[in-house]
């Protein structure tokens, strides 16, 4: 996207930012703008960051001038902090600590998801966590697993507005019951508690666009028909740069919330 500030390039060792190289910023090895070069061409890195699961192995690498890169491993998932700041490393990487919010890697047809605690979602839901998931693999996808793309938390405001506009919402059934499909991209939508416990997961398909509610994993038919009410209260921050859509559904389903590449 020429002319707009990039939003994540891959990661470090690969790609980094052209514009704005003092500018701090978190990302995940997934290429969301043309606007980047080669590490070995652009030197030594001029702001903190952040990865997720970005190709480098665990270890502690000095990149000069005492900017310094150290990458852990938690529970398969790999953190790379990199930053002058010794003491702001260290509490990156002790803030990273084992959890089933928003898993870094599920199955699609497989009972993946970890059970929810007992409760009411939309008595004792406090939070709704976001997670975007796609299918691997280059250049042929793999549909039989996902990993995470994307993850934001918002508030009860949000959850509020959404679970409305789904109590709106048509019955669940099958939305493309006669076409052949391999799903590519989800969105895990996690009512929970301000303790970090999940109530309930929905998951939005954007193939066949639909909301299973109170899924135990990615793969499923039975969906309430997705509405553009349903995806505003989420379909924020970062999700405009991830979720992409089939553009021929978009102007139906997603309204104008989905800005990412077009497929």
């Amino acid at each position: 996207m020429a002319g707009d500030p990039p939003s994540f390039c891959f990661g470090p060792g690969a790609l980094v930012p052209t514009e704005d190289r003092s500018a701090p910023y978190v990302g995940r090895p997934v290429m969301l703008s043309d606007m980047c070069v080669l590490a070995d061409q652009a030197g030594r890195p001029e702001a903190s960051y952040l990865w997720f699961d970005a190709a480098v192995g665990p270890g502690t690498v000095d990149l000069g001038d005492g900017f310094v890169q150290e990458t852990v491993e938690v529970d398969g998932t790999r953190l790379t902090v990199g930053s002058t700041d010794a003491a702001l490393r260290e509490q990156i990487l002790a803030s990273a600590t084992g959890g089933e919010t928003c898993m870094a890697d599920l199955e699609v047809q497989q009972s993946g998801f970890p059970a929810v605690v007992p409760g009411d979602a939309e008595r004792d839901g406090r939070v709704l966590n976001v997670c975007v998931y796609h299918s691997p693999g280059d250049p042929r996808p793999d549909f039989e697993r996902a990993e995470l793309d994307y993850a934001t938390t918002l508030g009860r405001e949000a959850l509020q507005a959404y679970l409305a506009a789904l109590a709106q919402g048509d019955r669940p059934r099958d939305q493309c019951p006669t076409i052949d499909y391999a799903e590519g991209e989800w969105v895990v939508l996690e009512i929970g508690t301000e303790d970090g416990e999940v109530l309930r997961r929905d998951v939005v398909h954007t193939f066949c666009p639909g909301i299973a509610v109170g899924a135990d994993r990615l793969g499923g038919l039975e969906t309430v028909r997705l509405t553009p009410e349903m995806v505003e209260p989420w379909a924020v921050e970062g999700i405009k740069a991830v979720v992409h859509g089939p553009s021929s559904m978009r102007s139906q389903a997603f309204g104008d919330y989905f800005i990412g590449p077009q497929g």
